[in-house]
């Protein structure tokens, strides 16, 4: 009987610890809560029947500008405030480096994104590539964008001159535009078929759920091209790969890329090659 009894007052604390302790996590803090928790699935229950963003509105409209809920067991801070978003999102930017994680296994390549890169890793890669989007920068970028829109806008005109009239099928032609931009402006190539529909680079990224790992493959082999494409000529230009092959060969030169950390660093050195091909490709 003694055996029983423990063993059920063990089970009730395992279920307290397990489904009932996390939902009281916001409490502890003084941070006001969401009502209406459950065990397991916290207040995602039901939620398929709703509108989110609707409901993240009523939710800021009862409880204030910041309030806790759960995602699961998972505790979530709602921040609706401007100047704390401010505060998180520009002035301490660089103290909060992690993004939560994917619930499914991500694939090498896809790990490796920026926006998936905890710590460390993070903070480096992220110093590495800021340069990119410096006023210089843009305003170098910004030229090749409006040299992209002129020859649409060249194209379309010509077509409408040959037969009078001419019909613009506009999302093709922003999504064209757009692949056209980011080869231009990461890759430093330009592609002249780009409007062929029958393209495979156009068939990858019109349908990359529908053709899925084989548009994600697509996309590393062309990356893994250019990359030893611009390796092998020796010469490197202004665009992003190449900024990432510069700090690739300051790496293998220097053996670390850790000056590119911020002062705010408190995390341990990495002593493991950051700059690899399969970081380069990712990005």
């Amino acid at each position: 009987m003694i055996w029983w009894t423990l063993f059920v007052l063990v089970l009730a604390w395992f279920i307290k610890r397990t489904f009932f302790d996390p939902l009281k996590f916001w409490d502890q803090f003084g941070v006001k809560t969401k009502p209406g928790a459950l065990p397991i699935v916290g207040h995602l229950w039901g939620i398929w029947k709703k509108h989110v963003f609707k409901e993240d509105l009523k939710d800021i409209q009862k409880l204030g500008k910041i309030f806790g809920t759960y995602e699961g067991n998972r505790p979530i801070l709602v921040v609706a405030d401007q100047e704390i978003i401010k505060e998180l999102m520009i002035t301490r930017f660089d103290q909060f480096t992690d993004r939560r994680d994917f619930l499914e296994p991500e694939p090498k390549y896809r790990r490796k994104i920026l926006f998936l890169l905890h710590g460390q890793e993070w903070r480096i890669m992220r110093n590495v590539s800021s340069p990119f989007f410096s006023t210089g920068k843009i305003k170098q970028m910004s030229q090749v964008m409006t040299s992209c829109v002129d020859e649409v806008m060249q194209r379309i005109m010509t077509r409408a001159k040959e037969k009078g009239y001419t019909e613009v099928e506009l999302k093709f032609t922003t999504m064209t535009l757009t692949i056209d931009v980011i080869l231009r402006c990461v890759y430093g190539i330009a592609v002249p078929d780009l409007e062929n529909p029958d393209s495979e680079l156009m068939g990858m990224s019109i349908f990359p759920r529908m053709l899925g790992m084989d548009s994600l493959r697509f996309f590393i082999h062309m990356g893994e091209k250019v990359m030893k494409q611009r390796e092998s000529k020796g010469q490197l230009g202004n665009e992003f790969m190449d900024l990432l092959l510069k700090a690739q060969r300051q790496e293998k030169d220097n053996g670390t890329l850790e000056k590119h950390a911020t002062k705010t660093t408190t995390s341990a050195a990495i002593t493991e090659p950051v700059m690899t091909e399969e970081m380069i490709v990712a990005q």
